[in-house]
C-alpha cells in the first residue's frame, strides 16, 4: 500500500479496486485522527505542547504557577520560580471605596515582598491607612503589633505603637486630592503557614507626616494577601506588588 511522505498514512495504491475505497478512507481518517491528538495533546486551559524524543508526537506541558517563568531543564521546557530580582505580581488600581482587597498575591514561590501603594483622600481632611492581612477569603483583625516613629514637619511628633491591635497603620491619604497623596513602600516577610513580618517607610504631602518602623502580627496563617482601609470615608490608589525571588 501507498503511504503519506511525512507521517507515514496508508492510502490506496493506483491499482486498488474501488470496492476497497471504503476501507481506504477509514484506514486514512483513523491515521489522521491519531496523528491529530499526537500533536495536541493539551487538555488544561493554559497547557502547551513541546516536541518529544519521538517523531511526530508531542508532550504537554501543564500550566504553572502564578509568578513562575517558562524555562529548560534537562532539556526540555518547564515551569519556574523566577532566577532572581524582584519581580512583578500584580498591580491594583481602585477609586473612592472605603477598603481594597489584594488577593493570590502571597505563595511558596517567595518569601519577601515588596508592597508600593499611592493613595488619595478626595476629602480636605486627612485620614490614615490601614493594613491588614488575609488568608483565602478572610481578613485578620486581631494581634498586630507595630512600632513606628512619626514625623510631622520635619519634627518628630510621637510614637505610633500598638498591642494587640485590629490593624497596622501604616501611612496616610493626605486631603485635598491628587496633589496631597500618601506613599507607602514596605518590604513584607512571609512564610508558609508562618506570620506576617514589615520593615517600611511611609509619607504624606498635604501634612507633612512621614513614618518609618516595622511590626509583625501574632496569628500563624497561610497568608494568601492584604487588606487596605482608610480610618475614615473613601480613598483612591494604586497598590503594586512585587516578590522578590529566593535565589
Amino acid at each position: 500500500m501507498a503511504t503519506t511522505t511525512n507521517y507515514g498514512w496508508t492510502t490506496p495504491d493506483d491499482t486498488a479496486l474501488v470496492k476497497d475505497g471504503a476501507a481506504a478512507i477509514r484506514t486514512l481518517g483513523s491515521s489522521v485522527d491519531t496523528t491529530t491528538k499526537n500533536l495536541n495533546p493539551e487538555t488544561t486551559l493554559g497547557d502547551l505542547a513541546f516536541r518529544s524524543s519521538s517523531a511526530n508526537v508531542k508532550t504537554r506541558l501543564g500550566i504553572g504557577s502564578t509568578g513562575n517563568v517558562l524555562t529548560v531543564a534537562g532539556g526540555v521546557p518547564s515551569w519556574a520560580a523566577p532566577a532572581g530580582g524582584f519581580n512583578f505580581i500584580s498591580r491594583t488600581t481602585f477609586s473612592a471605596v472605603s477598603g481594597v482587597n489584594i488577593d493570590a498575591i502571597f505563595s511558596n514561590t517567595y518569601d519577601n515582598y515588596m508592597v508600593v501603594g499611592n493613595f488619595f483622600d478626595s476629602s480636605t481632611t486627612t485620614t490614615d491607612v490601614q493594613m491588614q492581612g488575609r488568608y483565602s477569603t478572610t481578613t485578620h483583625t486581631a494581634n498586630y503589633y507595630y512600632g513606628f516613629a512619626k514625623v510631622t514637619y520635619g519634627c518628630v511628633a510621637s510614637q505610633i505603637s500598638g498591642s494587640a491591635a485590629s490593624q497596622w497603620v501604616v501611612g496616610n491619604a493626605g486631603g485635598g486630592g491628587a496633589d496631597d497623596g500618601g506613599v507607602i513602600n514596605f518590604n513584607i516577610h512571609r512564610e508558609a503557614s508562618s506570620q506576617l513580618r514589615i520593615t517600611g517607610q511611609s509619607f504624606a504631602t498635604q501634612v507633612g507626616f512621614a513614618a518609618s518602623g516595622g511590626g509583625w502580627v501574632l496569628s500563624t496563617q497561610a497568608w494568601t494577601g492584604l487588606r487596605f482601609t482608610p480610618v475614615s470615608g473613601t480613598f483612591s490608589g494604586t497598590v503594586i506588588v512585587y516578590g522578590l525571588a529566593k535565589s
